[in-house]
């Protein structure tokens, strides 16, 4: 089976991706910045009948390094849809450059 990442996980793009991707019957792996948030995904899947059996996650946290080594291992794709965006934080413009080159350092 095709293993994929999906950065981002709670994210309104990343459920999407991730949806779709257990659709086709890929395993997928996404990244949550607490394990508690787990849960929402979940739940947004199940509540829309998707199978959540090949979906797990990894804690990782675009602003720090820890965990993505972790959740890069044995990935045969990467679908980086992460952004430290939220809240009233939206045109802080040094978030961005955050967005864009955690992902390439790591691969």
């Amino acid at each position: 089976m095709t293993n994929v990442l999906v950065t981002g996980g709670t994210g309104f793009l990343a459920g999407w991706t991730i949806r779709k991707l257990l659709e086709k019957n890929y395993v997928v792996q996404t990244t949550v910045r607490s394990l508690e948030k787990s849960e929402k995904v979940i739940t947004m899947l199940n509540n829309e009948g998707v199978d959540t059996t090949n979906l797990s996650f990894k804690v990782a946290d675009l602003t720090k390094p820890d965990g993505w080594s972790n959740a890069m291992e044995n990935m045969d794709y990467v679908i980086h849809t992460a952004s430290p965006l939220g809240g009233d934080n939206h045109e802080n413009p040094e978030l961005i450059p955050i967005a864009k080159k955690k992902v390439w350092k790591m691969c």
